[in-house]
């Protein structure tokens, strides 16, 4: 006996009712971002991605200064990192004693 070919549409695994616009199903701005960060004002956000930005200058004058050696960017970042809060922390030093 040979079997019947099926033409016509597949059988979906979903189920037949449609999903909700994403609009209804919550803020969707913090969906992507988790933990404290999702919850960070911006004033807390803007200043970390300045400290970020400082430390990525500062890397890349380090990779510059190292005669571009490839493949030592988490080296580079992290001496950037330390030289960049030694630099905040004096700063803030200096202010207090003001």
């Amino acid at each position: 006996m040979a079997k019947k070919a099926t033409k016509g549409k597949r059988r979906s695994r979903l189920p037949s009712e449609s999903y909700p616009p994403e609009s209804t199903v919550g803020d969707q701005p913090s969906r992507g971002a988790k933990g404290a960060a999702a919850r960070a004002p911006a004033r807390e956000t803007s200043k970390r991605e300045e400290l970020r930005e400082k430390i990525a200058v500062k890397a890349y004058e380090l990779f510059e200064q190292g005669g571009r050696v490839h493949g030592r960017d988490l080296d580079d970042w992290l001496e950037a990192e330390q030289l960049v809060v030694s630099e905040l922390q004096a700063d803030a030093g200096q202010a207090e004693d003001e």
